[in-house]
Parts: structure tokens; C-alpha cells; sequence
């Protein structure tokens, strides 16, 4: 009975085959999808550092997972010493108008670009920069000069010096900045982060001793829509996030090369 059953279930299939249109198949293609064309791309055997502008309009990716990643739109500069290309890029920010401004580290300036990547102009400075921020008024807060932080006007013209106290850190010089919501400027000397208040207020935190408060001296850091404080620390594989006031919260990721890690 079973046998008669699948016998009746597939009597009516049919036996299918395809024979390939006569002459080259890619011609046949070509002529649905409009023609394929080949283009030979030369290589050159040089150092490039880019800045790549992210296809806008793009939902939002886990980058890591399943392969996802955001796709390149433009890349605006390439790795020289002439106006318009970047000698390492260090760090970038956004004004309120929409333009970008990167710190070029080893040209010793700063690059504005409008919004569609277009140069706009070079702004020189007397040291290697390395990082940006731009404060609620379109000032911008560079560092990588010592124990200051160099205040320019939307137009790179600077402003003054904000000079950072009390750092046990000697030799190392300023490196990763924000602004929170508060007015008040986060950056990073070493392993110590410094928070300072338009008052003229400041708290720091930061330590090489083991535990909650254990930083290494290579530091980036962000803050969030709630003035918490976010920091990447390179040297240590993991981020940190303590409260406004700068008490640990909690410590996330850890070394490796899995999920979350």
C-alpha cells in the first residue's frame, strides 16, 4: 500500500533539462544585465591612511556579527604631507553644521572638510595633535600638547590654553577628550582622567594599582546621554564606565577574540 501511495504521489513529476544557449554564455548574460565590463586596477606599493565617510542612511550594524560591517561611501584624503591628505588621522569630530575636522597628526594641523568630504582648508598648529571634541558653542578642544588643551573658534583661530593640573603623569601629554552634556570637559593624561567644570571646578580619577580603578596610559573617552563617562582603555582590553561624578559603575569586555570580547 505505501509503495502504491508514493507511486501515486510523483507519477505526474516530469523529467527536466536545460541546454545552454548556443555561443558565450557571458555575452547572453551581458545583454540582461547591460553588459559586463572588465577593469584592470593598479596597485601601488604605498603607506595610505584614509578617512572614510559611511554610506548615509545606512541602519545601524553590530560590526563583527555575521560578517556585517558599514559599507564605504567616499573616501575624501590619502596618506601625504600636501593640503587635502592626512598624515595619521588620529581623531575627528563633527560640528553642529555638519562639516568634519581632523586632527592631521604628523602634518602638525588641522583639515576641515564640508559635509560631502570636500576639503575647505588646512589649519596649522605647533604640535602633533591628538584628539578633538567640539563644545556646544562650535568651540573645538585639541590635545596632544603637554598638560593643555588648545581652545580654537569654529574657524581654527585659537581662542586660549586650558592648562590641566595635578597630573602625576610628567611626560605624558593630553590624549582623549568629550564634552558632556553638563558643559563640562573630559580628558585623559596617562592613566588619569581629569573632569572640568565651566566653574573651574575638577575631579580626576585614574590608577595603576589593580581593581576598579585600574587604567593603562592609553586611553579614548565618551560620554553618554546620561553624563556617564565611557572609557576605551587600549592597554587593558576593556571599557569602563563610571557615573558622572567618576565612580566605577561597571567594567565591560575583556580580552580575546569572541563575542564581547
Amino acid at each position: 500500500d505505501k509503495i502504491a501511495e508514493k507511486f501515486r504521489l510523483t507519477e505526474a513529476f516530469m523529467d527536466l533539462t536545460f541546454d545552454p544557449p548556443a555561443g558565450q554564455l557571458e555575452e547572453e548574460v551581458g545583454k540582461i544585465i547591460g553588459g559586463i565590463k572588465k577593469t584592470t586596477v593598479r596597485i601601488e606599493e604605498t603607506k595610505v591612511r584614509r578617512l572614510v565617510t559611511l554610506l548615509p542612511g545606512r541602519p545601524n550594524v553590530t560590526i563583527g556579527k555575521d560578517d556585517v560591517s558599514p559599507e564605504p561611501w567616499k573616501t575624501v584624503e590619502r596618506w601625504e604631507s600636501k593640503d587635502r591628505e592626512f598624515e595619521i588621522p588620529s581623531s575627528l569630530a563633527v560640528t553642529a553644521e555638519g562639516d568634519i575636522v581632523g586632527t592631521d597628526h604628523e602634518n602638525k594641523c588641522l583639515q576641515f572638510l564640508d559635509r560631502d568630504g570636500v576639503f575647505q582648508k588646512k589649519v596649522n598648529l605647533t604640535f602633533k595633535p591628538r584628539c578633538l571634541a567640539v563644545k556646544a558653542n562650535g568651540e573645538l578642544l585639541v590635545t596632544g600638547n603637554g598638560h593643555k588643551i588648545h581652545v580654537l573658534d569654529k574657524q581654527g583661530r585659537e581662542l586660549r590654553v586650558i592648562e590641566v593640573p595635578a597630573s602625576a603623569e610628567k611626560d605624558e601629554t593630553t590624549h582623549g577628550i568629550a564634552v558632556d552634556g553638563l558643559g563640562r570637559i573630559i580628558v585623559t593624561i596617562g592613566y588619569q582622567v581629569f573632569v572640568l567644570s565651566p566653574k573651574g571646578d575638577m575631579c580626576k580619577f585614574g590608577d595603576k594599582r589593580e581593581g576598579h580603578y585600574h587604567l593603562s596610559s592609553y586611553l579614548q573617552v565618551a560620554v553618554n546621554g546620561s553624563n556617564q563617562i565611557i572609557i576605551s582603555d587600549g592597554g587593558n582590553n576593556n571599557l569602563k564606565i563610571f557615573d558622572p561624578n567618576g565612580r566605577h559603575l561597571f567594567t565591560s569586555v575583556t580580552r580575546g577574540s569572541g563575542p564581547g570580547q
